[in-house]
């Protein structure tokens, strides 16, 4: 391709407008669980410290920092990749479709 708009028109020509939203699916899964982990996470992060008897205003920012880039990482090592690797697969098992 030579650019995006080149990879949009050929793509569309072969393809359709399937072929422009390859890998939607997994990216609209990945980013729900993304979103999901993120705030099951914070909550019961909150969780432990009202019981330990710390209220909200009172929790160390970094202390959530570091809870929502443990999640994010491990969010990216699995969704991230499977989604990456299903929107650069190719369109047909002619073109290695392996996804």
């Amino acid at each position: 391709y030579n650019g995006p708009f080149d990879a949009i028109k050929k793509i569309y020509s072969q393809h359709g407008i399937s072929g422009l939203f390859k890998g939607k699916c997994v990216t609209f899964l990945c980013k729900a669980t993304g979103c999901g982990s993120y705030f099951l996470v914070y909550e019961n992060f909150i969780r432990e410290m009202t019981q330990k008897g710390i209220r909200r205003d009172q929790i160390n920012h970094m202390n959530a920092i570091l809870y929502a880039v443990i999640i994010r990482c491990s969010c990216w090592i699995w969704v991230d990749m499977i989604e990456s690797r299903m929107q650069t697969d190719g369109f047909s098992p002619s073109t290695v479709q392996k996804y």
